[in-house]
């Protein structure tokens, strides 16, 4: 994806493209040659009729529309596109613009932190609407793979992100939806290391903690997690130190072996025996 989003950001700078504001998005006129650009690159959707058919004007152009967080990523991280007010048509720069979506979402540093997290290593990330988190990942286009992951965000202090996961409860719920629909859980926790969201360049001093959560799993870490330790101590989940870039492990339950299972087994290894001694027997006979 890396080489599809170098080309699209060429593109972008050599026509001089400009976004417009309309609330809590971005709107782009794309010829056909960004459009393709666009829609490989997996930023925006394209606005569609009634009849869910891309509407496109008497330019052969297509309208695209970004969330906050793709829009300011081409801007602020790829600068390649100019955004515009949509009243007035007065450029915005990078401090105004963020100030502006800071106002539209409370929580919009945390959630662009994650964002462009993903994007910079070439995950290919998309707005969730259907599992009740952030993101979605996809490792490559989503014409050609199912998502990987679904992603939620954690965020220190009093931000609108801070009410996922915090009980035992929502964090084994979300793992079984996630292993019905057979997809990871990426957990996102997003330390701001003292500084406040008052610029863009304060984004720089945030790091960004990566955890995937799964059931305990026996074989891989007997050792190092015995019975009595999966169970947290209180209602929060315990997450990893901030500031490393390592993903851990939330160990869940062990799953219980009934006493009908240990039956079925003693009977099986007991026929077993039986059936081996009589074969040596007769062996031996012969």
């Amino acid at each position: 994806m890396s080489s599809i989003v170098l080309q699209l950001q060429s593109s972008l700078v050599q026509s001089d493209a400009q976004g417009f504001l309309c609330g809590c998005n971005v709107l782009l006129e794309a010829g056909p040659k960004q459009t393709d650009l666009l829609l490989r690159a997996c930023f925006g959707e394209p606005i569609k009729n009634v009849s869910g058919e891309p509407i496109i004007n008497k330019n052969n152009k297509h309208w695209f529309y970004f969330g906050m967080e793709e829009a300011f990523f081409l801007r602020n991280s790829l600068k390649c596109l100019k955004i515009l007010d949509g009243l007035d048509n007065c450029p915005k720069n990078d401090q105004e613009l963020f100030q502006y979506m800071k106002s539209k979402k409370t929580a919009f540093p945390d959630s662009y932190k994650a964002y462009s997290h993903l994007r910079l290593i070439n995950w290919v990330v998309m707005y969730d609407s259907n599992y009740c988190a952030d993101f979605v990942a996809y490792r490559h286009h989503p014409s050609l793979v199912h998502s990987e992951f679904v992603v939620i965000l954690l965020s220190e202090g009093d931000s609108e992100a801070n009410d996922r996961l915090r009980v035992w409860s929502d964090v084994r719920g979300t793992k079984r939806m996630c292993k019905v629909i057979k997809k990871a859980l990426l957990v996102l926790s997003v330390d701001k290391n003292g500084h406040d969201a008052t610029s863009p360049s304060c984004l720089e001093g945030y790091t960004v903690t990566e955890h995937t959560i799964s059931r305990w799993s026996p074989e891989q870490c007997h050792e190092d997690h015995p019975k009595d330790d999966w169970e947290p101590s209180s209602s929060s989940v315990p997450l990893m130190p901030s500031g490393t870039t390592l993903r851990s492990k939330v160990a869940l339950a062990p799953r219980q072996v009934s006493l009908d299972q240990i039956f079925k087994a003693l009977v099986i290894f007991f026929w077993t025996i039986v059936v081996f001694g009589f074969g040596f027997a007769l062996g031996k006979l012969l």
